[in-house]
């Protein structure tokens, strides 16, 4: 994979504090009046970046930097997940509005040891050029430039060995609509953009964590809890537990239902149904034989019985949920597994809908690639 080099935006720091968290919340939409009023300012040499995140409970480390268009149209890029037109054009006119992409696009790889080593050594050999804590995510964004004509090439050398293909994490509609501008603008072009990159933050597979995301269901009128439990029977071993908890493997999962949580675990019969599948997801195995044969749910993209909510927020919000409205389940399922996620993308499939939520979560505006 070959990474490109860009001339570096970021907010001017001297003018943003102590309200940085609450400026870079603005970027998304105000780029260009921010950017005006001198609120941006910018590296005058292109460069890559080394860019951390430390959180409470842990760090990651990627590298921002800009990949080829032509990378995703020939397939070096792989995605997971189906896009919408709608969100496409959206995702466009904010592009050339701005004339600017605001966040990088968060792309995942596997580990390689000699690249892992040259980005940890660097960025223990230099000073961040810039650090910023955010208060309210109690997190220190630091990010280091890669500019020197040796360290570049060092670090693009690396890449181009040992990273054959990326695999888009969170950003699929923005890589889509980059590839669609692209296309355009070799067609028509009034205003003489070049949109043959775009932004995107690199990360290995050990600095990338995946969530779940649980599902609360409303039950159809002729399901109670009772002939739900009975009928998953039929697909699970289920089991009541003291207390409420999320799954602890792969392979199960845990449902509430009138203030009870019940551990379900896949028989071994349907798990031998998908044994040709490149990975046997336990969101797909929901959707096929829950959502769909038990009560009625044959697209979870567009069921308003099925709401969603990421597992970094805990349990609380759904038990509160389940508790003041006894026609509520909630299914909270296990994380899909990094091999997991790049052999579903390697084999040209994508995963069900709402299947990963993928840390770093990185802010808009804090390095901004203009074109």
């Amino acid at each position: 994979m070959h990474i490109k080099t860009f001339v570096g935006v970021y907010p001017n720091l001297a003018r943003v504090r102590p309200s940085v968290g609450s400026f870079l919340d603005q970027v998304k939409e105000a780029f260009p009046s921010l950017r005006a009023a001198g609120y941006f300012m910018s590296k005058s040499a292109p460069g890559c970046f080394i860019y951390r995140i430390e959180g409470p409970k842990r760090s990651y480390t990627g590298v921002i930097a800009c990949l080829d268009v032509l990378d995703f149209l020939e397939g070096r890029i792989l995605q997971h997940e189906h896009t919408l037109e709608v969100e496409e054009e959206k995702q466009m006119r904010l592009l050339l509005e701005r004339r600017a992409a605001v966040k990088p696009v968060l792309m995942a790889y596997p580990n390689a040891a000699p690249l892992d080593r040259w980005i940890s050594e660097y960025a223990e050999a230099h000073t961040p050029f810039m650090e910023i804590i955010l208060e309210k995510e109690k997190s220190l964004h630091q990010v280091w430039k890669v500019a020197e004509a040796t360290d570049l090439e060092a670090l693009t050398v690396l890449f181009d060995e040992h990273v054959p293909k990326v695999y888009i994490a969170d950003g699929h509609h923005r890589t889509v609509c980059s590839a669609l501008l692209y296309k355009r603008l070799q067609v028509e072009n009034k205003d003489n953009l070049t949109y043959d990159r775009f932004l995107c933050g690199l990360f290995p597979e050990s600095e990338v964590k995946i969530f779940a995301f649980n599902r609360i269901v409303q039950l159809p009128d002729h399901l109670d809890v009772d002939t739900l439990l009975s009928r998953l029977s039929a697909w699970c071993v289920v089991k009541p537990l003291r207390k409420k908890r999320q799954p602890l493997k792969k392979h199960e999962m845990t449902l509430f239902a009138n203030d009870i949580c019940y551990k379900l675990r896949w028989k071994k019969e349907v798990l031998n149904e998908y044994a040709g599948a490149p990975a046997i997801l336990d969101t797909a195995l929901l959707n096929d034989h829950v959502l769909k044969d038990i009560m009625g749910i044959n697209d979870v993209r567009t069921d308003h019985r099925v709401t969603y909510t990421e597992s970094p927020k805990g349990l609380r919000g759904i038990a509160k949920k389940v508790h003041q409205d006894s026609r509520c389940v909630a299914f909270c399922l296990y994380p899909v597994s990094a091999s997991e996620f790049f052999a579903v993308a390697d084999a040209g499939e994508v995963l069900p809908p709402k299947s990963t939520w993928f840390e770093p979560r990185m802010k808009n505006g804090l390095l901004v690639q203009e074109f």
